[in-house]
């Protein structure tokens, strides 16, 4: 199944992450860029990953998205990342982001 994930869209990562994404590859829809949420809510750093990036050796995507997240499989994290989504990223990002 092919979707395509839009801005604000919680998703949960191959990896077990979870993360927001933040924009959406014109290229390659399934390869948004994605903040990721960290583990420990009281946590208040980002890390943005573009989901283009691939492994050492270039033959797999070092993460995929394995679903998308309703919110009542959201965790106190995401919860406080979306309420305070404009105080982790840039301003030219802020700009960008409509959720």
């Amino acid at each position: 199944m092919c979707r395509v994930y839009p801005v604000g869209t919680v998703v949960q990562l191959d990896t077990e992450e979870l993360g927001i994404v933040l924009s959406v590859n014109r290229d390659k829809l399934l390869r948004p860029k994605v903040l990721l949420i960290p583990r420990d809510p009281k946590a208040r750093r980002i890390t943005i990953v573009d989901l283009m990036e691939k492994s050492k050796d270039q033959e797999r995507y070092k993460r995929n998205i394995r679903k998308p997240l309703q919110s009542q499989q959201w965790n106190a994290g995401v919860k406080y990342y979306l309420r305070h989504l404009e105080e982790f990223l840039p301003a030219q990002a802020r700009a960008s982001i409509q959720i």
